[in-house]
């Protein structure tokens, strides 16, 4: 809610990273074009992510991997493309800061979210829940959507950001092709 765009937290993400030092870690998302765009604006030692292809932090064989095996990422918590790469991007803080792989795979496995995104509250006859009101753009949303699949009652809403039409749409058909119920909330 503190940006009017995303390209402007873009811009406030990468000018936040061109004020590292060498003695900084920058962790970048090798998948994110703009994330990894800013390893050229920073002069901290980057940490790259990627749940597709080889990086520092990566998935090898169904397991993260960094510095060695972390865990499988069939015992995450959370799941979901968009989870799994927020996993990545822990592992690398967690590391940086010390912590042991045995404890960096405990918290991914144990881990569950936070209130009001993704947050499964009742699963119901077949259907599930998910009050996702802290979800901050209809690609938040459709990440959510597709974690959970079919059959899912989608509780929304928030301030209108003025997104562009296009990304609204997209939110609408991704809505149409398989959620059961939407609920909105009005702010």
């Amino acid at each position: 809610n503190r940006y009017p765009s995303l390209a402007s937290y873009a811009a406030a993400k990468a000018n936040a990273v061109g004020f590292q030092t060498p003695d900084d870690i920058a962790v970048l998302n090798a998948d994110n074009p703009a994330s990894w765009a800013m390893r050229r604006r920073t002069h901290a030692k980057v940490v790259s992510t990627s749940v597709r292809r080889s990086a520092g932090v990566r998935i090898v064989h169904g397991w993260i991997v960094a510095s060695e095996r972390i865990c499988p990422v069939n015992s995450l918590a959370l799941g979901g493309t968009h989870n799994l790469a927020n996993a990545l991007a822990a592992v690398a803080v967690a590391q940086a800061w010390g912590l042991r792989s045995s404890q960096i795979a405990a918290g991914l496995r144990t881990f569950s979210g936070l209130a009001y995104r993704e947050q499964t509250i009742a699963k119901i006859a077949g259907v599930t829940y998910v009050n996702d009101t802290a979800a901050t753009s209809p690609d938040a949303t459709i990440a959510a959507l597709r974690r959970f699949g079919r059959r899912v009652v989608l509780i929304a809403g928030g301030a209108d950001k003025r997104f562009p039409q296009a990304e609204v749409r997209r939110l609408a058909q991704v809505i149409g092709q398989g959620t059961r119920s939407v609920v909105l909330l009005a702010g």
